[in-house]
């Protein structure tokens, strides 16, 4: 698949692929390939994005993924990210995991062209020999494929699966292409940065020109930062804080600290902005107490300077209100705010 042109759209599809770093492994066994699918789950959380198919092999992993909102780079940024540092520090390794940017390629969302690109993403274990002429795709356990054919139950960001009435055409389709020189379809799969009609190419091209000059990455950096600051705006309006509460409150106020975990668990802010943005003072000071924080447990006075392992630990407790802002339901918060440009 082409390089392609960095562009982001809301309420776009995209095929995504990504490498290892000199074509080598990024999965070391099943732990890694779950805790892969864990780290996608966390991002389509803090991106909503939705999934429509993927399949991780040995050395990359494919997407079909839809954008609701323009966030593209700034999902993959935390995903490849965040996977590189578990995979890391579960196997003692430094360093790049993955080659370079992943690649994209944008997809039409008519059912045609949806489909071609989850049949291709389904049957690569099959062109890459990974189950052999004997065995259905069925059994191998890495791919969309289960969930669409109801081998086992989807996770609520995969998107759909087929229905129990479709599953068996599909398989069947799906198996009967095996073995099979590739279809013009496959072809421009591998090729393009953008798989659709004319009519969906000559949209792109003209967007990408009415965008000309724009600074990459200016539209999803605005709408990421949108989606938080409302999420920030709906949490005061229920503490019933104004702006100058939020600053005179101290820095370490459990309700703060609630709000940034909900942050970092729905946005892809850094710590950076959200220590800023709710006067916690350093980001090194957050990402102190959201530490002890996810452990349930707080250092007492003094023990902060201490060995790690000397520090004493007391059960952490916060106001019930805390709980409530970590509680807010997706349908309370705020919307996010669909930026129409791109780049």
């Amino acid at each position: 698949m082409a390089r392609p042109i960095r562009i982001q759209l809301p309420d776009a599809f995209y095929h995504v692929v990504s490498r290892g770093h000199r074509d080598e492994s990024i999965f070391a066994d099943e732990t890694d390939q779950a805790r892969f699918l864990d780290t996608l789950g966390e991002t389509c959380a803090r991106t909503r994005w939705r999934v429509h198919a993927f399949v991780l092999m040995p050395n990359h992993f494919h997407l079909l993924i839809q954008t609701p909102n323009a966030n593209l780079v700034d999902g993959m940024k935390w995903m490849l990210g965040t996977y590189t540092v578990r995979y890391n520090v579960r196997h003692r390794f430094r360093g790049h995991l993955f080659a370079g940017r992943y690649r994209s390629q944008l997809v039409a969302p008519s059912g045609e062209y949806l489909e071609a690109v989850a049949d291709y993403i389904h049957l690569n274990p099959d062109r890459s020999g990974l189950v052999n002429a004997s065995q259905p795709l069925r059994q191998y356990p890495w791919s969309s494929l289960r969930y669409e054919l109801h081998i086992e139950a989807a996770p609520k960001w995969f998107a759909h699966g087929a229905k129990a009435q479709d599953a068996a055409a599909l398989e069947a389709r799906l198996e009967g292409s095996r073995g099979q020189a590739p279809s013009s379809l496959f072809e421009s799969i591998r090729r393009g940065w953008c798989f659709g009609d004319d009519s969906f190419r000559q949209d792109m091209h003209e967007r990408i020109n009415a965008r000309a000059g724009t600074h990459a990455g200016e539209a999803s950096a605005s709408a990421a930062e949108a989606n938080a600051e409302g999420l920030v705006i709906k949490a005061l309006a229920k503490l019933g804080w104004s702006e100058v509460d939020l600053c005179s409150r101290p820095k370490g106020d459990g309700r703060k600290l609630a709000l940034a975990q909900r942050l970092r668990r729905e946005t892809t802010m850094t710590v950076k902005w959200i220590a800023a943005r709710l006067a916690m003072g350093t980001a090194g000071y957050l990402n102190h107490l959201l530490y002890w924080d996810r452990r349930g447990t707080k250092p007492h006075a003094g023990d902060e300077k201490a060995p790690r392992t000397q520090r004493k630990t007391t059960p952490s407790t916060l106001p019930r209100v805390a709980t409530d802002i970590i509680q807010t339901t997706d349908a309370e918060s705020v919307p996010f705010v669909f930026d129409t440009a791109f780049d």
